[in-house]
């Protein structure tokens, strides 16, 4: 019996690991959801906050479940990788910054340059950890019959596992049905219960979340750091950090264009440096070491449009009744200008 328990087990994983690389949901979580849909129940899990929930009880949201996607990517993080990454030996790769600071050394006959610009790898891997979480999270939310999500907690994380940097990449949100939105897909959002209610009433609604990333290096040699003995900015880090933002950013926007989308509210950004060195043979003999910045910059937003049909209701105006009868009325003078006293 434990034999074909274990048996049937690992038949299980095995399965659920095909349908995660196929995109799709491990079974084990397809059948949770199921069985709370198929019960009829109204009983609910949420990350909402109690003034969460009642604000968006109040606006006529009904939340449904707490739903969520998680993603784990290897990355060459660790020290030794990043120096074997960045020491590659890449002719004609090099930045307008770097060149300046080889201070005139020929380097034209084939010889190497230390890697400066994007890290393609590195950048898609941010990338990719966050797109697969926010996607799982929105297959759940697809299977309760969602509108959409909010309340959205997001956890990003690096293990140490098998000699190699993990990226962990995890958000939990709370699916929400409302009344008025026809979707053919939930919309996801990082958006607070009080906010989406505020965007909803003011004619404005969640097209989903907008994602950029890159990793950057740009790098200088040693000696233009080590042999000046007064205070300097590191040209070189400057222009790696403006890079890798301008990068993201280009990223985020032609995804909000992707999404149809009027702009971004919300915006969670995260950026943190990494440094390495590296030693390049630049001309015949002459061997220069790099100091290396190495910047990831990330970038996350709830993209907004406007509701279709959408008929702003003007707001009451507050109307002043004074009550004649009462003694000391009749004394009110209204012709009065200034305040009363």
């Amino acid at each position: 019996m434990a034999d074909r328990n274990d048996d049937s087990s690992a038949r299980r994983q095995e399965e659920d690991r095909i349908a995660l690389e196929s995109g799709d949901l491990p079974q084990s979580v397809k059948d949770r959801l199921l069985s709370q849909t198929s019960s009829g129940t109204r009983l609910f899990s949420s990350t909402l906050s109690v003034k969460e929930y009642l604000s968006t009880r109040s606006t006529g949201v009904l939340p449904l479940g707490q739903v969520m996607g998680t993603a784990f990517i290897t990355m060459p993080q660790d020290k030794k990788a990043l120096q074997q990454y960045v020491g590659r030996q890449n002719p004609g790769l090099i930045s307008s910054i770097t060149a300046t600071s080889l201070r005139g050394l020929t380097t034209s006959g084939g010889y190497g340059q230390p890697v400066c610009g994007e890290l393609d790898d590195l950048t898609y891997g941010r990338l990719e950890a966050r797109r697969l979480a926010i996607t799982r999270m929105a297959q759940e939310a697809q299977m309760l019959g969602a509108s959409g999500i909010i309340a959205v907690r997001t956890q990003k994380r690096f293990h140490d596992w098998g000699g190699r940097r993990t990226l962990e990449f995890t958000v939990m949100g709370t699916a929400i049905r409302v009344p008025e939105m026809n979707r053919s897909a939930p919309f996801t959002s990082l958006l607070t219960g009080q906010e989406f209610c505020q965007l909803w009433n003011a004619g404005f609604e969640p097209m989903g979340i907008a994602l950029g990333a890159c990793t950057y290096t740009d790098c200088t040699d040693t000696t233009s750091i080590y042999q000046r003995n007064y205070n300097q900015e590191v040209v070189a880090y400057t222009n790696c950090f403006y890079e890798a933002r301008k990068q993201a950013m280009t990223a985020f926007m032609h995804d909000l264009r992707k999404l149809r989308a009027a702009g971004a509210v919300g915006m969670e950004i995260d950026y943190e440096f990494e440094d390495a060195e590296s030693e390049v043979e630049v001309s015949e003999g002459v061997e220069v070491k790099f100091l290396h910045l190495i910047t990831h910059f990330a970038v996350m937003g709830t993209a907004i449009a406007r509701r279709p049909g959408f008929v702003n209701q003007p707001k009451p105006r507050p109307t002043v009744v004074y009550d004649l009868r009462k003694a000391g009325a009749a004394e009110v003078d209204f012709a009065q200008k200034g305040p009363m006293k």
